[in-house]
C-alpha cells in the first residue's frame, strides 16, 4: 500500500514539474517576442510610433504602451493583439 502511494505521489510531482516548466518556457518566449517587436518599432525611420496593446496584466518591472491614449504604462505587461500608436 505504501509503495503504491509513493508511486502516485511521485507521478503527481513529476507531472506538476512538467507543467511548471512548460508554462515558464511559454512566458519567456512571449517576453522575447514582445522585446523584438518593440525593438523593431524603435528602429523604424523617424520612430514616430510605438507598438501598443489594448490589454495588459500586472507584472512588476515591465512597461507597455496603451493603445487608447498612446501612453507608457509601468509595472504592467501588454498582451494580446498589438497595434501601432503614433506619437
Amino acid at each position: 500500500m505504501k509503495k503504491k502511494l509513493m508511486i502516485a505521489v511521485s507521478a503527481v510531482l513529476a507531472a506538476s514539474a512538467g507543467v511548471f516548466a512548460y508554462l515558464n518556457s511559454e512566458s519567456k518566449a512571449d517576453d522575447l517576442f514582445s522585446a523584438n517587436v518593440e525593438a523593431l518599432a524603435d528602429e523604424e525611420i523617424g520612430g514616430n510610433y510605438k507598438i501598443c496593446y489594448s490589454e495588459s496584466v500586472v507584472k512588476v518591472g515591465y512597461t507597455y504602451y496603451d493603445c487608447g491614449p498612446c501612453t507608457k504604462v509601468y509595472d504592467e505587461k501588454g498582451r494580446g493583439r498589438y497595434s501601432k500608436c503614433f506619437k
